[in-house]
């Protein structure tokens, strides 16, 4: 058995299933990828060993499918409860599932160095500054500044690793 995985994203049609023990495994990614893509219901299987990460597109997979393929196949060993498995229901939901991905590609494109959440206060510290520049001090200025310092202080609340 290759190592404990966990579902870290559910929404109706995809499935993300990360293996983290497995980070970096390119050859099991590739197989891991090939075997649940034969599963049926399955439109598409994408993996990525860098976020040790498996993306499953599909129609009416079950989580329990998946486990017992995956035990079958000898991949990994699905923990947790598939009832468990909350499905976005929410616009804020769904959009916060997003900015988890887009962190944990940051992450890895950056080695670490970046995230969400450094992206934001850098860009909105710019702001602020071309508009300290352009001699708005109370207006948006102000406002930017504020947010980019509430970053700093605000416990980040996307997925992580």
């Amino acid at each position: 058995m290759s190592g404990r995985a966990h579902i870290a994203h559910a929404v109706p049609g995809r499935l993300r299933i990360k293996v983290p023990a497995m980070r970096g495994d390119i050859g099991f990614f590739a197989r891991a990828e090939q075997q649940l893509a034969r599963m049926e219901g399955v439109r598409q299987a994408s993996s990525n060993a860098r976020t040790a990460s498996i993306l499953l597109e599909h129609s009416g997979v079950t989580v329990d499918a998946v486990r017992e393929l995956a035990q079958r196949e000898d991949l990994f060993t699905l923990t947790g409860d598939p009832v468990a498995v909350r499905r976005a229901t929410t616009v804020w939901e769904v959009a916060s599932s997003g900015v988890g991905s887009v962190d944990e590609v940051l992450k890895a494109v950056s080695s670490g160095m970046l995230d969400v959440r450094s992206v934001l206060f850098v860009g909105l510290l710019a702001m602020s500054v071309r508009q300290l520049n352009k001699g708005y001090l109370m207006g948006p200025a102000a406002t930017l500044f504020w947010y980019a310092l509430q970053l700093l202080n605000t416990p980040w609340k996307g997925r992580s690793g």
